[in-house]
């Protein structure tokens, strides 16, 4: 598997990302918590930007957002009803059309050009490319050309080859990029009406066009994916049928070694029959007390203990309560994250602050009638389930 390079954050951009990010760290994720207009605005920038998808979003979005009232894990307003309507929807009626009416904005950065190829294979979703018209590729990532290293070859008796030739490759690239901007700039007059930004921005354009056939074939490049879930089933059914999947630029291009697929349910829309025939089912059941005492201390190590064993012992409470959302292993994390933020060492100490923090566990309506409705209401609940509490 090819090195990603990930990026630094400092904590404060950090805490907004992780509101609209599924991770900071990773190459491939998706966008939540964000409104429909927002979305696309930030995915259409994303073609013209040398940037990634994070560092845009921090750098030209999030100053022209509101995000006061997104401080807890319930962020963009009216994100809960339209959550609930969704929920009645389907498992009132038990109608999963209404799946194909939301989609996912996904991102793929430091991707290929032959996984762009399979990405893109059969034109079932949106794309959007990073664009080698309005990009220079002449900046380093790592302080590496921007260009996939299969580790294979970087083994093999031609690695050390294939590096110099690219490095030396990209190196006539930047060359020729800014030889042909400078002569772009002298043969084509600027308009009357031209601004300096617009005439600069147009003729480098025209340097970049003529020179990204320079480019090599490994080059890497960031694709920003819309798509239902319908839409994205059928893109792993093609690649699960046969491990191979057909390009009409390329041909059929087969797996040369079967990769291992794992895909992850949350129950909310059934996998389809075709698709599961190919898999292997195994149910991951909620982690018991102590391993996910684990966990949060894994990932919160700052956290005070007492408040990691309170804290898991509510979450394993709520569980056993049959909420329509159950709240699982990230939920645990989000909360326990929050009390700290609101200064709680203790369940017991705060409980109006504790209470107020409950929306980052309970995400309906329902289930927080259905909580309100126990013997002694949340309060019974989290009385009872930190009562003995001590460190194991």
């Amino acid at each position: 598997m090819a090195v990603y390079v990930p990026e630094s954050f400092t904590s404060d951009e950090a805490d907004v990302l992780r509101r609209y990010f599924t991770n900071l760290d990773g190459p491939v994720f998706a966008l939540v918590n964000l409104p429909e207009v927002v979305k696309g605005a930030l995915f259409a920038r994303y073609s013209r930007s040398p940037k990634s998808l994070r560092r845009l979003f921090l750098d030209e979005f999030v100053g022209d957002l509101d995000i006061k009232g997104d401080q807890s894990i319930d962020a963009t307003i009216g994100l809960d009803r339209a959550e609930e309507l969704y929920e009645r929807v389907f498992f009132d009626y038990g109608d999963d059309s209404v799946a194909q009416l939301g989609g996912v904005h996904l991102a793929c950065e430091q991707a290929s050009n032959l996984l762009t190829k399979v990405l893109e294979w059969g034109r079932l979703m949106s794309y959007l490319e990073q664009s080698t018209r309005y990009i220079a590729y002449d900046s380093r990532l790592g302080g590496r050309y921007r260009y996939h290293r299969d580790p294979t070859v970087l083994a093999g008796p031609l690695g050390t080859r294939y590096v110099g030739d690219q490095d030396r490759m990209f190196d006539s690239y930047s060359q020729c990029a800014e030889f042909v901007t400078e002569h772009v700039r002298t043969t084509v007059a600027r308009g009357p009406d031209d601004s300096e930004f617009v005439y600069r921005t147009a003729t480098r354009a025209k340097a970049l066009d003529a020179v990204r056939g320079m480019l090599p074939a490994a080059a890497t490049s960031n694709v920003g994916i819309y798509g239902t879930g319908q839409a994205f089933e059928a893109l792993l059914l093609e690649v699960l049928s046969d491990f191979q999947v057909s390009i009409p630029e390329l041909g059929t291009i087969e797996a040369v070694s079967r990769p291992l697929v794992i895909l992850t349910s949350n129950g909310v829309r059934e996998l389809s029959d075709a698709l599961r025939r190919r898999c292997l089912y195994h149910y991951l059941a909620y982690p018991d007390e102590a391993k996910e005492r684990d966990i949060v201390r894994a990932r919160l190590p700052e956290v005070d203990t007492e408040l990691v064993i309170d804290a898991v012992r509510v979450v394993q409470a709520l569980r056993e309560r049959g909420m329509r959302k159950t709240p699982g292993i990230a939920e645990t994390l989000d909360w326990t994250a929050s009390l700290v933020r609101l200064g709680v060492r203790r369940l017991d100490a705060d409980p109006d602050t504790v209470a107020a923090s409950l929306t980052a566990l309970v995400k309906t309506r329902e289930d927080r009638a259905l909580l309100d409705r126990a013997d002694g209401g949340l309060a019974g609940i989290l009385a009872a389930a930190t009562a003995g509490a001590s460190s194991p």
